[in-house]
């Protein structure tokens, strides 16, 4: 795919604004989140828990409706983290509400 090309349903877009996960923030701001074990890509927080066995953040999954924390010990650790894009512009141009 080419930078002139539009992106089709199913094809992957590079995008360079993940940061490590030792950077994320921990004050309940919903980011992108990478699980390299599963290759996935999710929505969490944190609140600045940590694991009592690792000391990692612990991260609450937030997209499902129902809060999952990950305990290191149980579940694939998050290893990057992203800043949530902005809304798609409305019809008359402007940005999309938060919230």
């Amino acid at each position: 795919m080419t930078d002139q090309q539009t992106p089709k349903p199913g094809d992957l877009v590079r995008v360079d604004n993940w940061q490590p996960i030792e950077t994320g923030p921990t004050d309940g701001t919903v980011v992108l989140l990478y699980l390299p074990n599963t290759n996935e890509i999710i929505t969490g927080s944190s609140s600045g828990h940590r694991s009592a066995t690792t000391q990692k953040l612990l991260w609450e999954e937030t997209l499902s409706g129902y809060g999952q924390d990950w305990d290191p010990a149980l579940f694939d650790d998050p290893t990057h983290w992203m800043p949530l894009p902005a809304p798609p512009a409305t019809q008359d141009g402007e940005e999309g509400r938060d919230g």
